[in-house]
Formats: structure tokens, sequence, C-alpha cells
């Protein structure tokens, strides 16, 4: 089932949602899972190729360095975050979250299990 905004503003607001799989961890995909990581969420983060995994690693912890120099994230806060990612290489052998988001060029297909 497709979520609308005004659905996922919601769900977000009554912490419905426990946990968030993100398919794909290019340029869009690496910063859905930091953004739900910091909003408290477990997030599964899943692509395809392990150098994929490891850049979207990188490029997570230096965003949220970031984000504290520039006093919009504490260190604790930031440590947190990474720490509810989760990499894996592929869909085998684990249940996807409740949302899973699908960021495919400037759209995100984004949908919630019931």
């Amino acid at each position: 089932m497709q979520m609308n905004q005004t659905d996922s503003q919601a769900a977000v607001k009554n912490k419905t949602i426990e946990q968030v799989t993100v398919l794909g961890q290019g340029v869009m995909g690496v910063d859905i899972a930091l953004t739900f990581a910091i909003a408290g969420y477990e997030v599964t983060a899943v692509d395809l190729f392990e150098t994929q995994l490891e850049k979207a690693e990188k490029r997570a912890e230096a965003n949220c360095m970031q984000m504290v120099a520039g006093g919009l994230l504490d260190k604790e806060k930031a440590q947190s975050s990474l720490q509810l990612q989760k990499a894996k290489l592929n869909l085998s052998g684990f249940e996807l979250g409740k949302v899973f988001v699908v960021p495919i060029g400037e759209k995100i297909l984004f949908t919630i299990k019931r």
C-alpha cells in the first residue's frame, strides 16, 4: 500500500513506525536512511553492492559530523543515529521494515506494511 504525505506524516508523528528499510544507498538513499535514524527509527540500509554500502556508511558519518559542527546535532545523538543503521547486501534473510522506501531518481516510492 502506498502512503500519501498526510498518512506518512501521521505515522511518523504517532510513532506507529518502528523499523524502516531503505533500498538503495546511492545519493538519496543514504540521506533518507540517516534522516529516519536521527528521528530514532531502526533502519536497514540495503544495496546490491558492498562498495556502495561502504561509501554510504562513510557519507552518513561525514554528514553527522557536519551536523555536529554546525550545531544541528549533538555528538551523542549523531553516534546513536549511526548505531541505529545496519547495512545489508540483499533482501534475503530478513523481514522488511514496516516502512519500505525506494529512492528512484527524483521520486520516492514510500510504502507501509500493515
